[in-house]
């Protein structure tokens, strides 16, 4: 195993300890807010181990993108998916259209972000499933991202 892939290992596992911990640590404080907000982050850093885990795989093996037998069901439920992120993403930019609070307005601003995000990784990712189209890793990657803010690159630090 290279060190990148352990190196991305220990970082699938530290993100899910930290998670872990940041969510039981909040159990019982009395701030909602920022119960509320520790929460995420907890739940942000559970994502990033996922997405770790991906990483890890990617770099050890080769996949095939979709097995045959998973079209229909992931047709299904990313259209679903879509459906709901569609609604979240008007529900959240009429609430930020008529809010008033700047407090309010950023934590919102971060919820309208993240839909549209997976709004549109949600559209690519359909557009994969229901090509069924023999497609190059790379292409796949280009098409999958193509449309999402930032197109699934890091910001510039």
């Amino acid at each position: 195993m290279s060190e990148k892939v352990k190196k991305i290992d220990s970082m699938a596992k530290l993100e899910k300890e930290y998670a872990a911990s940041l969510s039981s640590s909040v159990d019982g404080l009395s701030n909602v807010v920022i119960q509320g907000l520790l929460r995420s982050i907890a739940f942000d850093s559970q994502k990033h181990s996922g997405l770790f885990i991906s990483i890890s795989s990617l770099l050890k093996t080769e996949h095939p993108l979709i097995a045959d037998e998973d079209y229909k069901k992931l047709e299904a439920v990313i259209k679903k998916h879509i459906d709901t992120e569609s609604k979240m993403l008007q529900e959240a930019k009429q609430l930020l259209k008529d809010e008033k609070d700047d407090r309010v307005k950023r934590l919102l601003t971060e919820i309208y972000l993240d839909e549209a995000k997976h709004h549109a990784l949600m559209k690519n990712l359909l557009n994969l499933v229901v090509k069924r189209a023999t497609l190059f890793e790379k292409e796949a990657w280009d098409m999958l991202w193509k449309d999402v803010p930032g197109h699934g690159v890091p910001p510039a630090m």
